[in-house]
């Protein structure tokens, strides 16, 4: 299991331009810069001045039968605010290239 953190500031500034923005309703349909995404949930309000903390597992790797050269990934992302309370689970699925066979 491949598990990968990150801390990012949530700036008001850059906020309007970011895929994650905002989402007052909390709804759970989108898609995420153009990339499908199976659950999304807003539990928590994100603030400007929020500090976020991503953990990101990969849940599994298919490779693609229509076009062998690429597969999906799909990721379980937990966004987390300052005070760990957790903002923003999400499962977003990739589409990869693969690595050539040796």
């Amino acid at each position: 299991m491949a598990v990968l953190q990150k801390q990012f500031p949530f700036s008001p500034n850059r906020a309007s331009a970011h895929p994650i923005r905002r989402h007052h309703e909390r709804q759970a349909s989108c898609t995420l810069d153009a990339r499908p995404v199976d659950e999304l949930r807003w539990p928590k309000p994100v603030s400007p001045g929020d500090i976020l903390k991503a953990k990101t597992e990969v849940l599994s790797i298919t490779p693609s039968q229509s076009r062998p050269a690429y597969g999906v990934v799909r990721l379980k992302v937990t966004a987390s605010n300052q005070l760990g309370q957790i903002v923003c689970p999400m499962i977003p699925m990739l589409w990869v290239p693969r690595r050539p066979e040796r």
